[in-house]
């Protein structure tokens, strides 16, 4: 393959990663775009990008689906399914209503178009990359110059440099982290020089300025995991040296906006009426009893029963609890699913990035759900393919296979057509 070939297949990769990441959180809600992802119209769009990554690539074996790699994906899918059941039990939800109501699990076939496609890691670094500066233009944009240029559904922001300005966060936050996670692994790998260093920091503080708390605590922590997941003591010294000089910046920079946080953070878990406090009391209630504990209690259609827009009407959101919000509404099974890969992933023979994915997923997920919307399931596709594409190497690398190691790293790290 020519070099101009290789880039450009690289670059065609990196633009249709980016395009579905942008399409998975209807492109920032952007008015002009509204009319195409209507309703049910971003599935549809979607699906079909997704089908389009699929057929492309038909040298991918259908075994797949029956691999080992596909087992989280079906065990999580199928305890979604059993919470049908609860759903018509305890709310009459027949199974026509399930079916519609839980259409945005579609999302979770983009995992299929990731084995297909075998995105290199430079690859979707380039389309996270592109998003978080498309993000950042975005929010500064819609911020400062022109609010009318997205459709709000909800008007939140946070304040902003000072009083009457604001921030408004966008869909697609969730993408920021794994945007970070690359650079770090950048700088764990290489001399901290200009383009590594400034992508790292400009990363870091659009999560800042966004003022996301969990985001912006994981990434914190996850800048101190790649220090210590250092084997070398020169590697850990010089990303501790750039830990400490971002953290000096944003001390002494920005120490209105951490104090503020703070402080926010400390009334909000002390009000008995703060919304993720009623939400945790609701959630571990256990008004259905053992059923809905073991299966959830199903996503309800508003056709069929107003229980969920009451819910929100009173400041109750499943998304506000995470993975708690996520068990009640399907179960031990799915959350059973999530937390053991986590887990698994957090071991050191796996590459950081996969390490650092699965550490920032457990420090999330009780703030934050990346699990049961429609555009934020992409971001749990993002990082099953990480992980199971890294696990079959971190399997031979158990058995010092050298010959199988080459022909696995052959496959998933080089091109093919």
């Amino acid at each position: 393959m020519h070099l101009f070939e290789k880039k450009y297949f690289r670059f065609r990769v990196s633009f249709e990663l980016l395009l579905i990441l942008l399409m998975s959180c209807s492109f920032f809600d952007i008015r002009f775009f509204q009319p195409f992802f209507k309703n049910d119209n971003i599935i549809i769009t979607y699906m079909l990008m997704l089908a389009y990554f699929f057929i492309r690539n038909m040298g991918f074996s259908f075994r797949v689906g029956i691999s080992k790699k596909m087992r989280p994906l079906w065990w999580l899918l199928a305890g979604v399914l059993l919470s049908f059941i609860p759903a018509y039990l305890f709310y009459g939800q027949h199974l026509y209503y399930s079916v519609v109501a839980y259409r945005h699990f579609l999302g979770y076939f983009a995992f299929f178009a990731f084995l297909s496609v075998q995105p290199r890691r430079d690859e979707l670094k380039m389309a996270l990359y592109a998003f978080t500066v498309i993000y950042c233009i975005c929010t500064f944009y819609v911020s400062f110059v022109n609010p009318g240029f997205i459709v709000f559904e909800e008007k939140e922001g946070f304040e902003f440099i000072e009083e009457g300005d604001f921030v408004h966060m966008l869909r697609g936050i969730q993408f920021l982290p794994l945007a970070y996670i690359f650079s770090l692994d950048d700088l764990r790998k290489e001399k901290i020089g200009i383009k590594n260093s400034l992508m790292a920091v400009f990363v870091f503080l659009v999560i800042f300025l966004v003022q996301n708390r969990s985001i912006l605590f994981s990434c914190i922590v996850l800048t101190i995991f790649a220090a210590l997941a250092n084997k070398s003591a020169r590697r850990r010294l010089i990303t501790g040296s750039f830990i400490l000089v971002l953290l000096t910046l944003a001390i002494v920079f920005m120490y209105h906006f951490i104090d503020k946080l703070v402080n926010e953070t400390i009334e909000q878990l002390s009000d008995q009426d703060y919304n993720r406090i009623k939400a945790f009391m609701y959630f571990t209630s256990g008004e259905n009893g053992f059923l809905s504990i073991l299966l959830g209690n199903g996503f309800i259609s508003g056709k069929v029963n107003p229980i969920m827009e009451n819910l929100r009407l009173d400041g109750i959101y499943h998304s506000d609890l995470g993975l708690i919000g996520f068990w009640h509404q399907f179960g031990l099974i799915p959350v059973i699913v999530i937390v053991t890969l986590c887990v698994k992933s957090i071991s050191s023979l796996h590459e950081f990035t996969v390490r650092a994915n699965g550490l920032h997923i457990l420090l999330c997920s009780l703030t934050i759900s990346y699990f049961h919307d429609f555009g934020l399931s992409l971001w749990l596709c993002l990082f099953m393919f990480l992980y199971e594409t890294d696990t079959e190497y971190v399997i031979a690398k158990r058995h010092q296979d050298e010959i199988r190691i080459q022909k696995i790293m052959k496959r998933y790290r080089s091109l093919s057509v």
